[in-house]
């Protein structure tokens, strides 16, 4: 019996730290689109950065604007970003897998 709950634990050991070698991008590939609402002129600009800026997607075009303008800001205000970004994408992570 101490073997079996022995077993258990390594084994929730082993699981946990393969989620820390994950890459983050590959780790939040899961979770699920959303759709922004803006206004027509922003719109407009984003395709034109599409088309010309030669991007795949609109993601990537907001993904790349909104580095840069967090690059912008102060350490510590671009840290606090960072950390509610990372705690809701675990949220939303969490709830995703829920739903599976």
């Amino acid at each position: 019996m101490i073997k079996v709950r022995e077993d258990l634990f390594n084994r929730s050991r082993i699981k946990n730290y393969e989620n820390t070698m994950i890459d983050v991008k590959e780790r939040y590939s899961n979770l699920p689109s959303y759709s922004l609402r803006v206004k027509g002129i922003t719109h407009t600009k984003v395709h034109a950065v599409k088309q010309i800026g030669l991007y795949d997607n609109i993601d990537d075009i907001i993904t790349d604007a909104l580095e840069v303008l967090i690059q912008s800001y102060n350490e510590e205000d671009a840290k606090k970003i960072s950390d509610y970004e990372l705690e809701f994408n675990e949220i939303k992570l969490k709830k995703a897998n829920l739903k599976k």
